[in-house]
């Protein structure tokens, strides 16, 4: 699919006066390549592994690939590409930084991972600190599938400055590029970003998982670069000298001072598109041609075929607007101060905290759409730093004020649990549960033996605690129980297997990924993570085939959680999930395995997000 022609694509990131006077320091040849923006493999939630994705791409027409593992850097070296005998193919690496209330973006040519697991007060805070991330170390990044679950709105693409890119169309098994009759189509929110002013690209991809369906290559993007290296492609699609297609194929996309010009591989209805989405005119053929002479603020260009499959330009800009930057400069107000307070409480400094949380309140307008939960978000904050300072009557009114008016769930399951704390009494509203375990000492005196069996005497005094399953009630066939000393905690864990075949094939170490999670602090802003693909566990398992059943036994550091030992009367936020079948060992990318996946404090498949966290208390 490298192509080569004479007419190039100029950039349509800028006023149109800039474009031309840019143009002309273009190559005169440059060539169109084939690629996909978005592919997971076994390194997260995908089924085949990196070689096998890469060879279907290949074998498709494909001329690159950005593997974009779920906060995992999935590397692909070009020695493999030979060995696999795949010239002029080129793999590049990227990731979809994924976070809490479905917030992902893509990220690409990075060398280190850009996952983040710290807990915001509000999702809007999600995409900010991607964005920061994603600056800091000069990377391109680009805000996905915002119709999935209708997890990103026209207004935080708005609002966010730096946002440049965004996925227009995701053909993931989950995506909704349409919308519904409350939520506009990415089409329209993007004509509704551009008409305000937003200087943003659109970017689409298949967001494959399987190359056993059908989905896998109906979005893909085209860019127009130099020649087939990973610094042209980034170059290309930072500057917007590409498109995206489901399907048809433009020939060419010009534009001079007066006029812009598109035509097409085959016959198609050629659209150009102007300011809130018009359409200015519409004809059926190969060519169209409009004058920019139009007062529009841009205009931008689609082509649909026979088979209602689509391809969209980037816009050209003609004139400029001003909500946009006006929207971002009332968001950095009180977001800029926000983050640093966010930043410092999670680093446990929480007086200066405390005053910038005071400064970002006074400056979220009344009327912002977020105002409320975020209101309730730093009451929560506030009350956990008095509480943490001794203050408890104060600590508790700010929990109070949070059960009693925040919309957020999150928020008052968090209250929940520091009223708890504070006064031993759990809050009747049956939609804020969560769950209490104690943790028997072990003192000075022995340990349990880490064998993969039950009989050991110190595992006597405790209870056997069942686990949930995944969006259901508490398991009959998951149960564990939990020891400590300052230095170590003790877990054992017992799962009943009734398929005896399945069993006798069964590797407790290889088929499953256990994870556990704590907030030792209590601070709900980030959440330590430990499981058996650490490889600083120590953990044994052994398999009961005529009872059908298996135990693990681990070992856990307490320094793997925090820098202080255990001690009588902590109260951690903790967790343990279980998640079982083909997926890889990368930490927390097995939980995508929901339908598999079981917990102690687990609530709608978030095993090792804060607010549901269970409670753990040292006795």
């Amino acid at each position: 699919m490298v192509k080569s022609q004479a007419s190039f694509l100029v950039f349509f990131g800028m006023l149109l006066h800039s474009l031309v006077l840019f143009s002309a320091s273009l190559p005169t040849e440059m060539i169109w390549v084939k690629g996909n923006l978005h592919t997971h493999t076994t390194n997260s939630d995908g089924r085949q592994p990196p070689a096998t994705m890469v060879r279907w791409y290949k074998d498709n027409g494909y001329n690159f690939l950005f593997i974009t593992d779920h906060n995992f850097l999935t590397t692909f070296q070009a020695e493999s590409l030979k060995t696999m005998q795949l010239p002029n193919f080129l793999v590049l690496t990227g990731e979809e930084v994924s976070c809490s209330f479905n917030k992902h973006a893509n990220v690409f040519c990075m060398t280190r991972t850009l996952f983040d697991s710290l807990e915001f007060i509000h999702p809007f805070l999600y995409l900010r600190n991607m964005l920061d991330l994603a600056r800091s170390a000069n990377a391109l990044i680009s805000i996905n599938h915002p119709d999935w679950r209708f997890c990103v709105s026209t207004y935080d693409l708005m609002a966010l400055s730096g946002v440049t890119h965004f996925e227009l169309i995701n053909e993931g098994k989950d995506g909704d590029n349409m919308g519904d009759s409350l939520h506009p189509s990415t089409e329209k929110m993007w004509d509704s970003l551009l008409t305000a002013g937003k200087r943003i690209f659109a970017l689409t991809g298949d967001d494959a998982h399987n190359i056993d369906t059908t989905r896998i290559g109906r979005a893909f993007i085209m860019v127009k670069t130099r020649d087939l290296s990973a610094g042209e492609i980034l170059r290309s699609l930072k500057k917007g000298l590409c498109y995206g297609s489901t399907g048809p194929l433009f020939k060419s996309i010009e534009a001079t001072q007066n006029t812009f010009r598109v035509s097409s591989e085959k016959p198609a209805h050629i659209e150009f598109i102007g300011t809130h989405g018009r359409t200015l005119t519409s004809v059926y053929g190969q060519e169209a041609e409009i004058s920019l002479d139009t007062g529009e603020i841009y205009v931008r260009a689609r082509i649909t075929d026979s088979d209602s499959l689509r391809a969209w330009t980037q816009p050209v800009y003609l004139k400029h607007a001003d909500l946009a930057d006006s929207t971002e400069r009332e968001a950095d107000r009180f977001v800029q101060p926000l983050m640093r307070a966010e930043k410092l409480y999670c680093t446990g400094r929480l007086t200066a905290a405390l005053d910038l949380y005071d400064s970002a309140m006074k400056h979220i307008p009344l009327t912002h759409p977020y105002r409320e939960e975020m209101f309730f978000g730093i009451l929560q904050r506030k009350g956990r730093i008095c509480e943490v300072q001794g203050k408890e009557k104060e600590a508790l009114k700010y929990f109070e004020q949070v059960l009693a008016g925040s919309p957020s769930e999150t928020h008052k399951i968090m209250a929940a649990k520091e009223v708890y704390a504070l006064t031993g009494s759990k809050p009747q509203n049956p939609h804020l549960p969560f769950v209490l375990c104690t943790s028997i000492s072990l003192g000075n005196g022995p340990t349990p033996v880490i064998d993969g069996k039950e009989d050991d005497t110190l595992w006597e005094k405790s209870a056997w605690i069942p686990f949930r399953e995944y969006k259901a009630g508490f398991s009959d066939s998951v149960f564990f129980k939990i020891r400590h000393n300052a230095s170590n905690i003790y877990i054992i864990i017992k799962a009943f297997l009734p398929d005896t075949n399945g069993l006798r094939a069964f590797d407790p170490l290889k088929n499953e990924y256990v994870g556990f999670f704590a907030d030792p602090g209590r601070l709900g802003m980030a959440v330590v993570s430990a499981g058996n693909s650490t490889k600083k566990l120590t953990v044994k398992s052994r398999i009961n085939i005529p009872e059908r059943f298996f135990i693990s036994e681990y070992k856990i550091p307490v320094k793997l959680f925090c820098t202080t030992p255990v001690k009588k009367g902590d109260l951690w936020s903790f967790n343990i999930a279980r998640s079982y079948g083909k997926y890889g060992d990368h930490g927390w990318q097995a939980f995508f395995a929901k339908a598999n996946q079981s917990g102690w404090a687990d609530r709608s498949g978030e095993a090792s997000k804060a607010p549901y966290l269970g409670l753990l208390r040292f006795e």
